[in-house]
C-alpha cells in the first residue's frame, strides 16, 4: 500500500503510545524532582525568532507563509521559543526552571536516528550564571537515561571557550572559530574513520594542514589521556579562553556524585550545531546503538539577552524522545510496559448489571474498556492480549460476572481483592 504520509514522520498508536507515554512520564518525573516547572509554546513561531541562531541547522528550516505573507516557521527547537518567552514576560522571577516536552520539525534527511517531526524534552535554567546549575543538568541527564532503563551510556562535555581555545592554539589570532566548531560537529559522522576522518573534514572545510595537524594533536590526547583536563591546561597554557573553559568544566565536574562522573567523559569533538552557546555543552550516547545522541544542550547566556537585551544567563538540555525509544527497542528493553485496564466483556443480556459493575470499578479507580462485540471468551482474551490488558471480566457463557487474569501484576491482584 502506498504510504500516504512524508517520510520522517509517523502514526503512534497502541501499546507504542503507552510506552511512550509511560517515558514521558518518568522524564516529567525527574524534572518535577529539580524543581522544574512546565510550559507550553506555540508550533509556529515568526521566522526572524529563529534567524540567526542556528547556524547551519538553519538549511533544514521548515518555513511557511500565512495569508498575510508573513514569514514563519514551524519552530526548530524549544530552547529559542524559550528565550523570546521569557524577553516578554520580564515579570518572571528569576531563577526560573522549566521543562516542556513538545514537537519540534526539520527538514533533515531521513535515517535510523533521524526524524523530521520529533519530540523534545527540554529542561532549561533561566536566570542563574553559577556552574551548579550546569551540574544540576548533567545530573538531570544522568538521571533521566537512568530512570528510563538505561545503564550503559556515555554523557560527553566540551565547552566553547576550550573550542575557541583550540581554534587559537591551531590556527592564530586569526582563525576561523566557526568553520573549526562546524567541522568538529560534524566529527559524529566522520568519526568512523578515526582521526583520519576528522582531519578530511577539517581540510575540506579550507583549514591548512598545519592547524589540522595541531588539531589531531590534541584530538588524540583525549583519546589516551586518563587526565585529559590536565594535559589540555599543558598544552593550552597560553591560551587564555581554553584554561577559562578547563576551568570551568573541572569546576562542573566536581559537583557531580561520583555515580554521575562515571559516565562522564571530556570529548573534544563534541561541538554542538546552534551558534547560541557559550559555554559547558554535553550530549549522551548510548554505546553500540546508532541512532546519534539521545540528549543535548549546554549554557547559552546570550541567546536571551538577544531578545530582551540585558544580561540573562541560562543553561539547559534536551531528552529526544524519539532516539530514546529507538535506542530502547535497539537494545530490546520494553521499559516496563504497562497497560493497566480491566476489558469487560459482557453479554448483552447482562448489560444493566454490568454497566453497574463498571461504574463501581470506575469509582474505585480502575480503567474499564466496557465491550459489548465479543461473542466468545476466545475472542475477548485475543483482543486483550493485543493491548496488554492484564485482566478480563466477562459473563459471556452465563449470568455470572468471572474474572480471567492474563498477567501476574500488582494491578490483576488488586481486581482480585476488589471482587472478594
Amino acid at each position: 500500500m502506498k504510504n500516504l504520509i512524508p517520510a520522517g514522520v509517523t502514526d503512534i498508536y497502541g501499546l507504542t503510545m503507552v510506552n511512550r507515554r509511560n517515558i514521558i512520564n518518568k522524564l516529567e518525573a525527574v524534572y518535577q524532582r529539580y524543581g522544574f516547572e512546565p510550559l507550553s509554546t506555540p508550533t509556529i513561531e515568526y521566522l526572524s525568532v529563529f534567524g540567526g541562531h542556528h547556524g547551519e541547522g538553519e538549511k533544514i528550516f521548515f518555513h511557511l507563509n500565512d495569508k498575510h505573507n508573513n514569514k514563519l516557521i514551524l519552530r526548530y527547537d524549544l530552547t529559542v521559543p524559550l528565550a523570546r518567552f521569557i524577553s516578554s514576560h520580564p515579570e518572571i522571577k528569576l531563577p526560573y526552571k522549566r521543562f516542556q516536552f513538545a514537537n519540534s520539525f526539520r527538514d533533515d534527511d531521513v535515517d535510523h536516528g533521524h526524524f523530521r517531526e520529533f519530540t523534545q524534552c527540554d529542561g532549561d535554567i533561566i536566570g542563574d550564571s553559577n556552574l551548579l546549575a550546569d551540574a544540576e543538568i548533567v545530573n538531570i541527564a544522568y538521571s533521566g537515561l537512568k530512570e528510563v532503563g538505561f545503564n550503559d551510556f556515555t554523557i560527553r562535555l566540551n565547552h566553547r571557550l576550550l573550542i575557541k581555545g583550540i581554534a587559537e592554539y591551531a590556527c592564530g589570532s586569526d582563525c576561523d572559530i566557526l568553520s573549526i566548531q562546524r567541522a568538529l560537529d560534524f566529527a559524529d559522522k566522520t568519526i568512523k574513520n578515526g582521526i583520519d576522518g576528522v582531519k578530511q573534514d577539517l581540510l575540506n572545510r579550507g583549514i591548512n594542514s598545519d592547524s589540522v595537524e595541531k588539531i589531531c594533536y590534541l584530538l588524540g590526547i583525549v583519546s589516551k589521556s586518563s587526565n585529559v583536563l590536565g594535559q589540555l591546561k599543558e598544552v593550552l597554557v597560553d591560551c587564555p579562553d581554553a584554561i577559562s573553559g578547563v576551568n570551568e568544566l573541572e569546576e562542573i565536574l566536581r559537583f557531580l556524585d561520583n555515580d554521575v562522573s562515571s559516565h562522564v567523559s571530556i570529548d573534544l569533538t563534541l561541538a554542538r550545531g546552534a551558534d547560541y552557546y557559550s559555554g559547558f555543552i554535553l550530549e549522551a550516547v548510548i554505546p553500540g546503538i546508532k541512532v546519534g545522541a539521545v540528549l543535548g544542550g549546554g549554557r547559552y547566556d546570550n541567546l536571551v539577552s538577544s531578545f530582551s537585551g540585558g544580561n540573562i544567563p541560562a543553561t539547559g538540555m534536551a531528552f529526544g524522545l524519539d532516539r530514546i525509544i529507538t535506542a530502547l527497542n535497539d537494545l530490546g528493553i520494553t521499559n516496563n510496559i504497562s497497560n493497566d485496564i480491566v476489558l469487560m466483556a459482557v453479554n448483552r443480556n447482562q448489560l444493566s448489571e454490568s454497566l453497574l459493575a463498571a461504574s463501581n470499578l470506575r469509582s474505585a479507580g480502575v480503567n474499564v474498556n466496557f465491550n459489548v462485540n465479543f461473542d466468545t471468551l476466545e475472542s475477548a482474551v485475543d483482543y486483550a492480549e493485543s493491548r496488554n490488558y492484564p485482566v478480563i471480566l466477562h459473563n459471556l457463557k452465563n449470568n455470572c460476572l468471572e474474572m480471567v487474569k492474563l498477567h501476574e501484576n500488582d494491578f490483576s491482584n488488586k481486581i482480585i481483592n476488589l471482587f472478594k
